[in-house]
């Protein structure tokens, strides 16, 4: 399943594109299962898991959720 990393600010909202209102997203690959795809995005952004696909970049730094493509598209434009 393919699995992106959605872009949090440093108070936990969802950062949007300017334009399109769409999530800011990184693509995490294409992976077996959210624990591998949890890992991967660490390594990828030099970050930590701290709860239920929440990674972050430190205290108050921001970070990403990890969600698969079928969460991704439920978050779109609001």
């Amino acid at each position: 399943m393919q699995y992106y990393a959605i872009q949090l600010s440093g108070d936990g909202g969802v950062v949007r594109h300017p334009e399109t209102e769409e999530p800011k997203a990184i693509e995490v690959g294409d992976l077996d299962d959210m624990q591998a795809a949890i890992d991967q995005a660490c390594q990828q952004l030099e970050c930590r898991h701290i709860f239920k696909g929440v990674i972050t970049r430190g205290n108050g730094l921001g970070g990403y959720l990890v969600a698969d493509a079928h969460e991704l598209a439920e978050m779109g434009v609001q």
